[in-house]
């Protein structure tokens, strides 16, 4: 919010008109800045002097005068915008971290670290199930499905469907 001469005249940016060349007061007050007085001039341009201001009226002259103002962060701002600050960077450097593991994942993936030895009964080389029954290996004269007649049915004691 701004103040001419403790008179509220808008939020920045703002314009206002102005009657008299000399000195202004200026408030400006923002949460999360430390509010600001001070003093401004507005010097008098050499078409505003008596004479030329004839002429300047007639072509219609318009003054313009524009002040910037930086305003200084409260501590409690700058501990926030700090703290912010920290946790992007920590952000980032998770991202990037996370991003340096994948390629090295990626980089090795032609060498799946699948475990040594043989392979598990009914799978293929790439360690997925067949698309088809898994054939029976021998089985054991003793077993139930050895007998004449078992295997029969939906389902045989290994669990495989049998044809």
């Amino acid at each position: 919010m701004v103040w001419l001469n403790d008179v509220q005249v808008g939020r920045t940016p703002v314009e206002a008109d102005f009657r008299w060349y000399g000195i202004y007061d200026v408030r400006l007050r923002l949460d999360g800045f430390e509010p600001l007085s001070t003093s401004k001039n507005t010097g008098q341009p050499w078409y505003e002097l008596p004479g030329p201001d004839l002429v300047a009226g007639l072509v219609g002259a318009r003054t313009r005068v524009r002040w910037h103002f930086d305003l200084e962060p409260t501590a409690e701002a700058l501990d926030r915008l700090t703290a912010e600050q920290d946790l992007l960077a920590r952000a980032r450097g998770l991202a990037a971290e996370s991003a340096a593991l994948g390629e090295r994942e990626l980089g090795s993936a032609g060498s799946s670290p699948r475990p040594e030895g043989p392979e598990p009964a009914g799978l293929d080389p790439a360690g997925s199930a067949p698309a088809g029954p898994v054939p029976a290996g021998p089985e054991p004269a003793d077993s139930p499905s050895a007998k004449p007649g078992a295997g029969q049915g939906p389902a045989s004691a290994r669990g495989t469907a049998e044809p």
